[in-house]
């Protein structure tokens, strides 16, 4: 006698997490980056401002106010890994002044 079993493979949960910098300075911009673990769908980015100030444009981050602000990253499913989320906070840091002088001439 011959015995049919059916075999179901779930999708997995991919390990995701921030690859780009922490901290930045008012008025630069950092590029956002991950680690998708495997999985091959899109990376959308959300940024949620507390003490600091941030906007999204892609995958690029404008620093705008000084303190912190948190950033998601959500890979989308796909073929064979589940939705993936991962948050990363950023400190946005005052700029460095730049002193210039110039002698009379």
């Amino acid at each position: 006698a011959s015995q049919t079993q059916t075999l179901v493979v779930n999708k997995g949960n991919p390990v995701i997490f921030f690859t780009s910098l922490s901290t930045g300075e008012k008025n630069t911009t950092l590029e956002l980056s991950i680690e998708k673990g495997g999985s091959t769908g899109p990376v959308t980015y959300s940024v949620v401002n507390s003490s600091g100030l941030a906007q999204i444009n892609g995958n690029m981050l404008s620093l705008l106010g000084v303190g912190m602000v948190t950033v998601t990253a959500t890979v989308s499913e796909d073929q064979n890994y589940l939705e993936g989320v991962a948050e990363q906070i950023i400190t946005i840091e005052k700029t460095t002044p730049v002193l210039k002088f110039t002698s009379p001439t």
